[in-house]
């Protein structure tokens, strides 16, 4: 259990890291440990980035979950400063939603649990 909560972290880690890097001032980020899974959920209202990134980060978070690369490359998530490491998150991640509308960006992410 404690990689599985290191690994959250580092997922939360690198989204507060992209709002952080597009000029947000206030992010508002909740995590939820749920019986069967982890659901984050991140919102900002001032994000300044354009819709090609945020179609390429959506593109990256729908990648589906690989447990087999995630064992070996999590520990890199939130490392690099120029958010190249969405796709990461996308092979951690099951389930994954982005909205962008004027400025506010919510990303919403789910992470089964391993049974």
């Amino acid at each position: 259990m404690k990689h599985e909560l290191q690994k959250v972290s580092k997922i939360v880690h690198e989204i507060l890291n992209f709002y952080f890097l597009n000029s947000s001032k206030k992010t508002h980020i909740t995590v939820e440990n749920k019986e069967d899974r982890f659901e984050i959920i991140a919102k900002s209202d001032d994000v300044k980035c354009t819709q090609e990134q945020i179609n390429e980060i959506t593109k990256l978070l729908k990648t589906n979950r690989q447990r087999e690369v995630e064992g070996h490359y999590w520990q890199l998530v939130g490392e690099d400063e120029c958010n190249k490491e969405f796709n990461l998150v996308g092979i951690m991640t099951d389930e994954s939603s982005v909205e962008f509308e004027n400025g506010s960006l919510t990303i919403k992410l789910t992470r089964y649990k391993e049974s």
